[in-house]
């Protein structure tokens, strides 16, 4: 896999969450994809990460990942990315505040047989619930 292979594999992974489409995302997974962090009470593979991803949609219905910049090395992809959106449902106990808004996410991805298969993923949700009126 050339490093530009690896680079347009990871980008299909956020291209997934701007066309709203689960589906695309678990094709570019490997079925045993790990994330980590572990979700909090529901662990790290694709079906635990999937209920997430659904509700991020719909509390963010125009949630665009736009990738920034992205880093090679052997088998992992490093990206940075901007999250913009506006709340338009429930968030991590948030009503909808109507609010836009711009977190960032830094993430490194394992690739493997042109999937990924291991993701470490982190995202500045505490800037975000700030943005949307939910912490002081």
């Amino acid at each position: 896999m050339t490093l530009l292979t690896l680079k347009q594999t990871a980008v299909r992974f956020y291209d997934a969450f701007n066309k709203r489409d689960l589906e695309a995302l678990g094709q570019v997974l490997q079925p045993n994809w790990k994330i980590h962090p572990d979700l909090p009470r529901a662990g790290s593979d694709f079906e635990k990460y999937k209920p997430i991803s659904i509700a991020l949609l719909e509390a963010f219905p125009d949630v665009r990942f736009n990738v920034e910049s992205t880093i090679s090395e052997g088998d992992i992809v490093a990206v940075r990315a901007v999250i913009t959106g506006t709340q338009q449902g429930f968030w991590f106990g948030a009503p909808a505040s109507g609010k836009p808004i711009q977190i960032f996410a830094h993430d490194f991805h394992r690739l493997e047989d042109d999937r990924i298969a291991e993701s470490w993923h982190v995202e500045d949700w505490l800037l975000g619930m700030r943005q949307i009126g939910a912490l002081g």
